[in-house]
């Protein structure tokens, strides 16, 4: 991908993720412990896709942003590793969240998750602007 392109397409995910992270927040604060719980995630994600995109590496699954934002990113020590493996959590939380069929996480389970996805997005927005900061050059 043209890189013109790939910073549009960071531009966008950039979006994409704060409005998730907004989303996850009021669905928190109203009781929606799960969906919260699963836009967060989503946040992580949009912005694990875009600092991949950095690279010009591109996954459409979950479990191969999270292998390629491991193996490009974090091992290649672009990014700490401590990002990868919350990055991983995230996941798992979302996963457990959206498929099981037990208790709803408490609130304070939420806020948590909520506070790791929000230091997660902190981190990798950083990431992100030093790279848009960047002049243009293939």
């Amino acid at each position: 991908m043209k890189l013109e392109n790939r910073r549009k397409l960071v531009h966008v995910l950039l979006a994409k993720s704060r409005k998730s992270l907004a989303a996850a927040t009021v669905l928190a604060r109203d009781g929606f412990t799960e969906a919260a719980i699963s836009r967060a995630y989503y946040a992580a994600f949009y912005l694990a896709q875009a600092a991949l995109a950095t690279k010009d590496i591109s996954r459409s699954k979950h479990s191969g942003v999270i292998a390629a934002f491991g193996e490009h990113l974090t091992k290649k020590r672009l990014l700490p590793e401590a990002l990868h493996k919350t990055f991983v959590s995230l996941y798992e939380s979302r996963v457990t969240s959206d498929y099981s069929v037990e208790a709803a996480p408490s609130s304070t389970e939420t806020k948590e998750i909520l506070e790791a996805a929000r230091q997660f997005t902190e981190s990798l927005e950083t990431y992100l602007e030093e790279w848009l900061a960047k002049p243009l050059e293939e």
